[in-house]
């Protein structure tokens, strides 16, 4: 079945919005270690909260503090890993003001505390003899 052109019209509008979504999920990945709001994400691309909120969740399937949240706990994961840097510093580079914050935030997401993380993805990686 052919498309008509109010189909080819919604299909337009829903690619335009992945394409929005998408410019402020990259907006967010480069900025993500600082203070992020939605107010913030709305101003960057020219859309009020309350649709913006709408459409990214359509998009992604999560809120957009949510997906903030992942960005944030995926880079401290890495840098866990990748780097002797303590849990402090690696707070503050992703974006949490506090210790205790990224401790509970990882709890949440992870099951496991940010050292426990490092301890496990350490010896996980390290060969076996």
């Amino acid at each position: 079945m052919a498309a008509t052109i109010s189909d080819q019209h919604l299909i337009t509008r829903e690619f335009l919005a992945d394409a929005v979504i998408l410019k402020v999920q990259e907006w967010m990945e480069a900025n993500c270690a600082r203070p992020i709001t939605i107010a913030q994400m709305g101003q960057e691309i020219g859309m009020a909260e309350r649709p913006l909120k709408r459409r990214f969740t359509l998009a992604t399937g999560l809120s957009p503090i949510a997906y903030l949240q992942k960005l944030r706990v995926d880079k401290a994961k890495k840098l866990l890993l990748a780097t002797d840097k303590s849990t402090k510093v690696i707070a503050y580079e992703v974006g949490y003001e506090n210790v205790s914050f990224i401790v509970r935030v990882f709890k949440t997401h992870i099951g496991q505390t940010p050292h426990l993380w490092r301890q496990y993805g350490q010896t996980k990686q390290a060969p076996r003899s």
